[in-house]
């Protein structure tokens, strides 16, 4: 996923009128002011126009009120919910996923700046690109499959949401993501997984195989929020890494840090197990957006702050 030229849109109020401009120069719309009706003042950017399912995109608001981002401004899409804005360089940004489960094709992302109405509303389009995930089977025994049993999920579930539920009000991470295991890949993000021939949806994450007890460190900095045994992911770590980007460490052998601990990129923070669902020693490792699956390896590719370099 590389990321195309932003798209910057300026908002001028010239005569009662608010106008919008493209960087390019191009006018786009005008709409009528009431006299003395504050506007707010700021310029858009996007960090990519086009996306594959998995990815992400970084959405910047220039200028805004650095007390109160993202105050009046809505972003509404049937590609996300509406993102969660976080101050950042003397405006506001937010981080969006896109799931693995969308369709390819065009979508609207509709901005507006409200007061008591509408005062001003930009649609831009992303394009979400094909992407074709491979199938994999595998066959366990009645024993083993009731570990990943529907109850079983809905409790490890309602514990990964509450710890998800607040993040760091500022970025943690620095720069690009780290392979947690520099070992074998086994499974790749999105894979349409079979278990007793019975589809099992798509996998959340990379599995990396290593031997039993390999040290395990973490993709980037951030806070521990969860260091727990969990039924179906088994001993599992999740690290808030600021700005509701998270990353989880599944099937671990041992923890050795603990909720709330500070760590840094490339702390080793467990060694590599089979608890809960596993068929063998190995790490599953996930990024989410909130709760948003994304692809582990486009972190590792590109920083999203590095994504949203904003034109001076």
């Amino acid at each position: 996923m590389r990321p195309t030229a932003f798209l910057k849109l300026k908002i001028l109020l010239i005569s009662g009128l608010i106008l919008l401009i493209l960087n390019s120069g191009q006018y786009l719309q005008s709409f009528a002011l009431e006299t003395g009706k504050e506007i707010p003042s700021t310029e858009i950017y996007v960090s990519h126009t086009s996306v594959v399912p998995g990815g992400f995109l970084v959405f910047f608001l220039k200028e805004l009120n650095r007390n109160d981002p993202g105050q009046n401004i809505i972003i509404k899409s049937e590609l996300f919910t509406s993102p969660q804005f976080y101050p950042y360089n003397g405006g506001a940004f937010a981080l969006v996923g896109v799931d693995y489960r969308t369709l390819p094709g065009e979508y609207k992302v509709i901005v507006q700046f409200q007061d008591e109405e509408i005062l001003v509303e930009r649609i831009k389009i992303i394009r979400v690109l094909p992407r074709i995930f491979p199938t994999s089977q595998i066959t366990v025994s009645p024993e083993k499959l009731i570990l990943r049993s529907s109850e079983a999920w809905e409790e490890d579930r309602l514990q990964i949401n509450e710890v998800k539920a607040a993040s760091s009000e500022k970025p943690l991470w620095i720069g690009k993501f780290l392979l947690p295991v520099p070992a074998e890949i086994k499974n790749n993000f999105g894979l349409i997984r079979f278990i007793n021939q019975e589809n099992a949806g798509q996998h959340s994450g990379i599995d990396i195989c290593a031997p039993q007890g390999t040290s395990v460190k973490a993709a980037n900095s951030g806070i521990i929020r969860l260091a727990r045994f969990l039924k179906v992911t088994g001993n599992t770590i999740i690290i808030d890494h600021g700005c509701n980007l998270f990353s989880s460490y599944s099937h671990l052998g041992s923890l050795l840090v603990k909720e709330q601990d500070y760590v840094y990129k490339g702390q080793v923070i467990g060694e590599v197990g089979s608890t809960g669902f596993s068929t063998g020693p190995h790490l599953h490792w996930a990024m989410t957006v909130g709760s948003t699956f994304i692809d582990p390896w486009l972190l590792i590719q590109e920083d999203p702050l590095q994504a949203m370099v904003i034109p001076r």
